[in-house]
Parts: C-alpha cells; sequence; structure tokens
C-alpha cells in the first residue's frame, strides 16, 4: 500500500505544477470566484491537516477536531489577501510534511480508522481525486475546457492504476461524469454516473 500511495502522491505533486503555473498575483474576486492560488491554498491547507491527523494517530498525539461550518470559506477567507508566492511557498511546506510523515509510517499505521470519518481509514482514497477536481475548475475558468478534460482523466488513470479499494475508481468516475455535465456533455456523464454508483 505505501509503495503505491508514494508514488501516487510523487505523480499528484508534479501535476500540481499545473497548478502553480496558472497562479499570478491578482486582487480577490468581488463575486467571490476563486483564482488559482485560491485553489492551491485550499488544497495545501487541508493537505497539511492530513498530514497532522495522519502524524497524531500515529505517535498518540493530539488529534486536531473535525471541522464545524464550511472549511472551504474559512479557508478562502484567511489565505485570499496572500501573494502567489505566498501560497506556492505554504503549498512546497504542506507536500514535504506530508510526505515525511508517509514516510513515518508503516501500512498498519495507514489501515487505522480516520478519528474524523465513520468507516474510513487515516489513509485513503487517491490524492489525485482533489487535484483533479480544483484544477478543473481553474481550467474551466479559462475557458480551457481540453485541458479541463485532460486533467479529470489524468486522475481517474491515477485511481485505476494504483488504488485498488471500491471508493477510489468511483470517485474518480463520478468527478468525470460532473465534469461532462458541467460542459453538457450527458452521453458523456451518463455511463461514469452509473458507473461510479454500480
Amino acid at each position: 500500500m505505501k509503495k503505491k500511495l508514494t508514488q501516487a502522491l510523487a505523480e499528484t505533486c508534479q501535476k500540481e505544477a499545473d497548478l502553480v503555473a496558472l497562479c499570478a498575483d491578482a486582487p480577490p474576486d468581488p463575486s467571490g470566484r476563486w483564482r488559482p492560488q485560491d485553489h492551491l491554498a485550499h488544497i495545501a491547507w487541508l493537505r497539511d491537516r492530513d498530514a497532522q491527523i495522519i502524524e497524531a494517530v500515529r505517535t498518540g498525539g493530539e488529534i486536531p477536531p473535525d471541522f464545524e461550518g464550511d472549511i472551504s470559506e474559512e479557508i478562502y477567507a484567511a489565505t485570499r489577501d496572500e501573494t502567489a508566492a505566498t501560497v506556492i511557498a505554504s503549498a512546497d511546506r504542506s507536500w514535504a510534511r506530508l510526505l515525511s510523515v508517509i514516510e513515518a509510517c508503516t501500512d498498519e499505521d495507514m489501515q487505522r480508522p480516520h478519528p474524523h470519518r465513520d468507516g474510513r481509514k487515516l489513509v485513503d482514497g487517491s490524492p489525485g481525486d482533489h487535484l483533479g477536481a480544483h484544477l478543473m475548475w481553474a481550467y474551466l475558468d479559462s475557458d480551457d475546457e481540453k485541458a479541463a478534460e485532460e486533467v479529470q482523466l489524468w486522475a481517474r488513470d491515477l485511481s485505476a492504476r494504483l488504488f485498488d479499494d471500491p471508493r477510489s475508481p468511483s470517485l474518480a468516475s463520478y468527478n468525470l461524469a460532473c465534469f461532462y455535465a458541467r460542459v453538457r456533455r450527458p452521453d458523456d456523464a451518463l455511463p461514469l454516473l452509473k458507473e461510479s454508483f454500480g
């Protein structure tokens, strides 16, 4: 499990460079629409928190409390005035922290129950799904439908290659179906929706 996860993390880190390349200093959108750096800040914040939880469970430390309210809005409010460079540096630090924490884990550690998610393991699912969803929205906001589709196909492929739990490929198919629905391609979306719930 650890070997496959490490490979998935490496591929996801490499793909995140595509989101980093879209980041540029610009004032927050008055409508609240997220800029690429807002997507990156969100991902980095949650990745860092995941690392904190994994390390706390592994070592018997204090586990961060579960979310209350809309965590996405809280992260956005806390980070929207940061420069792109600051957000990118935070993302780099969150990668370093998570990779270090995973390196210290055994397969048994990763199979422990998640403290806040009933029925879920401590380390569960493909890391590409979250990045794929946010990068998709960043591409759609820049009217690059082809790149948005490609990143969803990448996330689905990553899940299929490296994860054999039923949840990961189902989530990847669902996310791809949502993309096709969003761009008004129902004939592509419907089979994937059936697959994701099958």
